[in-house]
């Protein structure tokens, strides 16, 4: 399901030529493995460019798509933790093919999270949607000045927006999801930003001292 009309969502995908990773991203579709939709994926890329970050931190690696993507657009040292032993091991065998260096964490986040102690630029989240406050929490700890954090899947398929179209499993995920929003646009020191593309983006970075 798009958050966005069908029409702007397939303009986009026509629009956008994709070369990176096109393999995994078709492995990913055969096999109901969800991968960054192609919008959120064009946004990435941007923000990765202009924000050029030397450590990158990400939260649920699955097979490791993403990763690749910012190890392909940034010079940075990335670390990614991935709970399943499955996922984990599929993912290391594509670095491993594109000759890539990326450290990957095979844990559950809540512990590797806990036992990091370097600072990072950039933090991508997208591991369980109804832990999203506390990884978006301890990544805060973690967080270089002027570093970002950008949470994928935020608005999920758009059940987030309307309770009418909420499937009856998602409901306290959702719950979770809202509460989520709502706590990461009214903290005092942050600015974030809701993007409506792909299943919805966030962005926060450390709001400017205006004195």
């Amino acid at each position: 399901m798009n958050i966005n009309y069908n029409h702007i969502v397939d303009y986009l995908n026509n629009i956008y030529i994709d070369e990176d990773f096109i393999e995994i991203r078709n492995y990913g579709i055969e096999n109901n493995i969800p991968i960054m939709k192609k919008e959120s994926k064009e946004f990435l890329k941007t923000i990765i460019s202009i924000s050029k970050p030397k450590n990158i931190l990400e939260i649920g690696t699955a097979i490791g798509y993403s990763s690749l993507l910012f190890s392909k657009y940034s010079n940075a040292k990335i670390t990614t933790i991935e709970k399943s032993r499955k996922m984990a091991d599929i993912a290391k065998s594509n670095f491993k093919k594109y000759d890539k260096e990326i450290k990957l964490i095979n844990m559950d986040a809540k512990k590797a999270l806990s036992n990091l102690n370097q600072g990072f630029d950039f933090v991508f989240i997208d591991a369980n949607k109804s832990q999203y406050e506390y990884y978006f929490n301890k990544s805060l700890e973690l967080l270089n000045e002027n570093g970002l954090i950008v949470c994928d899947n935020i608005l999920f398929r758009g059940e987030v927006t309307n309770d009418d179209i909420i499937n009856r499993r998602h409901i306290t995920m959702v719950k979770n999801l809202r509460k989520f929003l709502s706590y990461i646009t009214n903290l005092d020191d942050y600015v974030t930003s809701i993007i409506p593309i792909g299943d919805g983006i966030s962005l926060s970075t450390r709001r400017i001292d205006e004195r």
